[in-house]
């Protein structure tokens, strides 16, 4: 038999031996092969997609642990003490570490609806001055900027000196800077684009930074002998005035110029950098328990007789908008936020947390060699310079925190520079309910503050012992004053208060300070609602309200003298008669063709304008 027909043979036997039971080799076809390998792809994704998800969580977790106990450390830290020792910064690997959790302190911000960039500070203008701020002499004299400190000179936009009249005309690309001498010539007339090359249309140039937005429109100068200091908020020139002509000594650039102060040949100048390393001095300090590193304040001082120049740094969480100085002290502050971690139980038993922001003012303060003093820290933000003040090496504070769930806005806070601690505060009784801060004034050992909402208490308040501040009286009047200013009238004092009544109105009032015992005098003036004033109603949005190094002040025996620029065409003097049931009259009224000032020189006033230097007697 052949071999073919042996195994068909041997097949069909076995065939018909077992044809109740069928074995056959299973070969899966091409799609079943494609729908195993689709289904063990997508086993693998899902299992990758939970192992990512839960490995994300446990880093999630473990990261908000670990900004957990940073920020509780940080709040552990600052509610512990309010003073905080400025160390020196030897590299940048100290920012950078605190800098890698600013995302999450960020987040926080963002969960909590804050942006931290345009959250705006409540805004005011008061003035303060020592007793010899105002010029008592006989010989009818009144020319210096209203400085906040005798003896710490403020930027400006005109100045006197006995023998020119120098004046700043502000006007986008056209501002220039004019010296008259005394007869009215025109000494000197350049275009301020000649000495600064920088864009001058500041009235659109926004600047934007943490708790704080600004609009920056103004040219300030400096005039100490024949040297002249012209700044913007992004430059500032030192010139030499010789021959008719300015000479340039020095230019340099900034971020954001803050402000100036000149104290004898001595320039201060702080500025905001932002945070580089480029940027730094050799003496720069930070201390440790800010929430984040965002910006460099420097703070630069220059000698004019010499050029010699000295720099130093502070490291802040945001950018200054303001100083404070006396003859011994520089004061910068700087804005910050400090958290409250809340646990809460739901009503169905989930525990969840979430954490409370409250802005803080973190001031740097420094000698006026640049040695560091140290920081300290106060609840809310300072409303402006004349919130500040340092007698005795105490420093006073007024701040207010509208974003308290309290009522317990408003605080006086004095501090020891010497043993570098709290010495006391007020934290209850300044403003009645929601009331916030609208204008400060220190005036030796006394303390004015004025709050609104509905309506305006002015608070005095004994501060001649630092261990035990009293509040002596609060009087109510209708509206608020945004600028208060201390003056004497045969031996008596009297506070001058500019601000708004409850229906927005411009109101001049006048009050007479006793231990306790303040009155009104009189009848407020109302701004443009007074018959036969001749003043325009449409005064300026910001009267009273900024600028007011520039308001002119002059009293003699009987009277107090005051001018004020009403608009931009318009300057007016005021009469102020403590005697009369209307304090406050219109003396006379000066057309200008921009802001201007009033100077009072042995009997002749003088007010320059970008065409001519007005002159006559008083």
């Amino acid at each position: 038999m052949r071999l073919s027909k042996f195994k068909k043979e041997i097949k069909k036997e076995f065939n018909s031996t077992f044809e109740e039971e069928k074995y056959e080799v299973y070969v899966p076809n091409k799609k079943r092969r494609l729908g195993y390998i689709l289904s063990y792809s997508f086993m693998f994704v899902t299992l990758l997609v939970v192992g990512i998800l839960l490995g994300n969580k446990i880093y999630v977790a473990t990261n908000n642990n670990k900004v957990d106990r940073r920020r509780d450390n940080i709040n552990y830290n600052v509610n512990k003490d309010s003073y905080f020792e400025l160390k020196s910064l030897d590299n940048m690997s100290i920012i950078d570490e605190y800098n890698t959790t600013y995302k999450d302190v960020y987040n926080i911000y963002y969960d909590m609806g804050i942006d931290e960039e345009t959250t705006a500070i409540p805004t005011s203008v008061s003035d303060t001055a020592e007793p010899g701020d105002l010029i008592y002499k006989t010989s009818s004299s009144s020319y210096e900027t209203n400085n906040q400190k005798s003896g710490v000179e403020e930027a400006d936009l005109a100045k006197f000196d006995e023998k020119y009249v120098y004046y700043l005309y502000q006007r986008g690309s056209d501002s220039k800077f004019i010296i008259y001498d005394l007869e009215g010539n025109k000494i000197v007339d350049m275009l301020i684009t000649s000495l600064l090359d920088v864009n001058l249309y500041d009235t659109a140039y926004f600047v934007s930074y943490a708790n704080y937005i600004t609009s920056v429109r103004d040219i300030n100068f400096q005039l100490y002998k024949n040297k002249i200091v012209i700044y913007t908020s992004r430059a500032l020139g030192i010139y030499e005035f010789k021959e008719n002509t300015l000479e340039t000594l020095y230019l340099t650039t900034f971020d954001y110029l803050v402000d100036t102060r000149l104290v004898d040949d001595k320039l201060y100048v702080v500025a905001n950098y932002s945070l580089n390393k480029d940027y730094l001095s050799d003496d720069c300090y930070y201390f440790e328990f800010l929430t984040y590193y965002r910006s460099i304040v420097k703070t630069m001082k220059i000698d004019l007789n010499t050029m010699e120049r000295k720099e130093a740094d502070s490291i802040s969480s945001s950018y200054a908008s303001f100083i404070y100085m006396d003859k011994d002290y520089i004061v910068i502050p700087s804005y910050d936020y400090e958290f409250e971690k809340v646990t809460q139980v739901s009503q169905n038993g989930y525990e969840y947390t979430f954490y409370n922001s409250f802005p803080r003012t973190i001031l740097y303060v420094l000698d006026t060699n640049l040695n560091p003093i140290g920081a300290f820290k106060v609840d809310g933000s300072i409303v402006n310079q004349y919130c500040i003040d340092i007698k005795d090496d105490y420093l006073r504070v007024v701040s207010t925190r509208a974003t308290s769930i309290e009522n317990k806005i408003n605080q006086l806070v004095i501090f020891d520079l010497i043993e570098k601690g709290k010495v006391s505060a007020i934290e209850e009784g300044l403003g009645e309910g929601r009331e916030t801060v609208k204008s400060v004034t220190f005036e030796g050992d006394l303390c004015y503050v004025v709050t609104y909402r509905n309506t305006d208490p002015l608070y005095e308040i004994d501060l001649s012992d630092p261990a035990n501040p009293k509040i002596l009286s609060a009087l109510k009047v209708p509206g608020y004053s945004e600028y208060l200013k201390s003056f004497k009238i045969n031996g008596k004092d009297y506070l001058l208060g500019l601000g708004r009544t409850d229906n927005n109105t411009r109101k001049i009032s006048v009050f007479e300070v006793n231990n306790g015992k303040n009155v009104q005098v009189g009848e407020s003036f109302y701004i443009g609602y007074n018959e036969g004033d001749d003043l325009s109603s449409a005064i300026r949005w910001d009267l009273f309200s900024d600028d007011q190094q520039g308001y002119f002040f002059y009293n003699d025996e009987r009277y107090l003298y005051f001018g004020v620029q009403i608009n931009s065409t318009v300057y007016s003097l005021f009469k102020v008669d403590v005697e009369s049931e209307k304090p406050v009259s219109v003396r006379k009224l000066y057309y200008t063709y921009s802001d201007s000032r009033l100077f009072l020189y042995k009997g002749v006033i003088y007010i320059p304008t970008v065409e001519k230097l007005i002159i006559e007697n008083w």
